[in-house]
């Protein structure tokens, strides 16, 4: 996964944490908070911020109005599971027994939060500047 985020971890439980589901943890202490949700919420506002640096830059004419369409339509979940089927993620993820990750609606909800939780983890190992990094190359080549 590592090479594929194209980051090395220093601490690669952080990596872990964001790679597993709290499926996982339903079928065991409910108190053991060791799955990717936290994550996810902190890899959220470091995907919106780094997103929104990068069209600034980007785009230094657009209005903030245009600005803020460009951003929604980049922070999409379809974008967002581009991104997840790009570096393979499907195959990183721990799931519970009764979680199916090849069928069902919730699988693009479950890529892009673990997407976001990925990045979450980034920022705690290494800062903005790795996961703005990553970000921007993914956005460059999805043009």
């Amino acid at each position: 996964m590592e090479a594929k985020l194209e980051y090395n971890f220093r601490n690669i439980e952080l990596l872990k944490k964001a790679l597993t589901h709290a499926s996982l943890f339903y079928q065991k202490e409910k108190e053991e908070i060791n799955h990717f949700q936290r994550l996810e919420f902190l890899g959220d506002s470091v995907l919106n911020l780094a997103v929104s640096e990068y069209l600034y830059f980007k785009f230094p004419f657009s209005s903030e109005g245009e600005l803020s369409k460009m951003k929604s339509i980049i922070i999409s979940q379809q974008f967002l599971v581009n991104f997840a089927n790009q570096i393979e993620l499907e195959n990183y993820i721990s799931l519970g027994k009764g979680v199916d990750l090849k069928k069902g609606r919730g699988k693009f909800s479950i890529l892009t939060d673990c997407l976001e939780a990925c990045l979450g983890a980034i920022y705690l190992d290494g800062g903005i500047n790795h996961c703005q990094k990553i970000i921007n190359n993914f956005m460059e080549k999805e043009k």
